[in-house]
């Protein structure tokens, strides 16, 4: 190849100014490659050879070493296509065909610059990756410690009857209640006030047979062990307050007063109580301030 220095023009000088834009990234703006080697492309020219450490002199011409930086390529068994030059003045039809490793016939279409790359380094093996752990939260673990849970199930029946009128409702219905007690503190040895919230699932025999859910919360105070012999308690004392609303009914929170007393007997070391009761109390519902009394019988299991 002839050595292309400022004022050179053609094709080759437009090879080399795309070149010199794949080499030099970083400057900008990039040359505009329009085959006239000007005083714009002797500077990128004089860049890319005090980059690559070129020794060609003089600076600033692009001999053969420099051709040879900039239009070098990566090893492969097969290069892409060439373009036939035209065979005769004028003719404006070209032929592509694959190349091999000689040289094509023909002259080649601007080589793909050789990409400047380290070297590759060995491949490090990446450290174990040990599979992940559940860790739960402390907080939810002294939560859970605290809190404590009761399953009850049994029958009740009550009888109702609002201020002012003639004739009380009696109502009987099977029920299942799952209570969390999330606080408690023992007044004394036999006194204890406890707070938390519960899901109950009532199925009403009498007067109308049909399912009841609803979600409530409670304070409560119990008096127990006063009248203990062995595993039977004879008269465990309890005053509730609760706050409870139905689900998937569009109505206010019923507020519910009651005092109940009854014999209750404890089997596995109190993991399981049961025992009847009697209940005396006062609801307001959507309907007004209702008066109860009931018994109960039914069966805790505490866990």
């Amino acid at each position: 190849m002839h050595a292309l220095a400022q004022g050179s023009r053609g094709l080759d000088v437009k090879n080399a100014q795309t070149a010199l834009n794949y080499h030099l990234p970083d400057v900008k703006p990039p040359l505009i490659a329009d085959g006239i080697f000007g005083p714009k492309t002797l500077a990128r020219v004089t860049l890319f050879q005090q980059r690559f450490n070129l020794s060609n002199k003089p600076i600033g011409v692009i001999g053969p070493q420099t051709h040879r930086a900039l239009f070098s390529f990566v090893q492969c068994s097969h290069h892409l296509l060439y373009v036939n030059q035209p065979v005769a003045a004028g003719a404006s039809r070209a032929s592509f065909a694959l190349v091999g490793d000689g040289p094509a016939p023909g002259s080649l279409l601007p080589p793909l610059p050789r990409l400047q790359l380290p070297y590759p380094t060995p491949f490090r093996t990446l450290p174990p990756v040990s599979p992940p752990r559940l860790v739960i939260d402390p907080n939810l673990l002294r939560f859970l410690h605290t809190t404590k849970f009761e399953l009850e199930a049994g029958g009740e029946s009550s009888l109702q009857s609002r201020p002012g009128a003639s004739d009380p409702q009696l109502e009987v219905n099977l029920f299942t209640d799952l209570k969390a007690t999330i606080w408690s503190k023992p007044i004394s040895e036999n006194v204890e006030l406890s707070a938390g919230g519960g899901f109950v699932v009532e199925k009403r025999l009498k007067p109308v047979g049909d399912f009841e859910t609803s979600v409530y919360i409670f304070a409560k105070a119990e008096v127990k062990n006063i009248l203990k012999f062995g595993p039977i308690d004879l008269a465990k004392l309890e005053a509730e307050a609760q706050i409870e609303g139905k689900i998937g009914k569009e109505e206010p929170p019923d507020m519910t007063a009651t005092v109940g007393i009854g014999p209750e007997v404890e089997l596995f070391k109190g993991a399981l109580t049961f025992g009847p009761g009697a209940y005396a109390g006062i609801k307001k519902d959507a309907g007004g301030f209702n008066l109860f009394g009931k018994v109960k019988l039914s069966g805790t299991f505490h866990f």
